[in-house]
């Protein structure tokens, strides 16, 4: 959260699933987080486009835990414009989306 945070302030990141959508299509974006909890509307109208332009996803945390890190309400969708941050929150949200060996 703390990474999302920093790119917002330094304009490394658009939010919300319309801007997210317009960045992938002008290839501004590098990679997308989609929350959790996205509405099978929202979702139906990204992962589609993420996935003919070849833009590498992933899903974690929930709308309202993705608006927090940015300091807002909720936000579905989180396009990352900074090939860095991009890069970053990847592994992050794999590392979320695995725990890792069990005992």
């Amino acid at each position: 959260m703390d990474l999302l945070g920093l790119a917002a302030r330094a304009r490394g990141l658009v939010t919300g699933t319309d801007a997210t959508r317009r960045g992938v299509r002008d290839g501004e974006v590098f990679a997308v987080l989609l929350a959790s909890d996205t509405s099978p509307t929202q979702r139906q109208k990204l992962v589609p486009l993420l996935d003919a332009r070849g833009t590498r996803h992933a899903t974690c945390l929930t709308q309202e835990r993705l608006g927090a890190a940015l300091g807002r309400d909720v936000v579905s969708a989180v396009g990352l414009t900074n090939q860095n941050f991009a890069r970053r929150a990847l592994e992050l949200a794999a590392a979320l989306a695995d725990p890792g060996p069990q005992d």
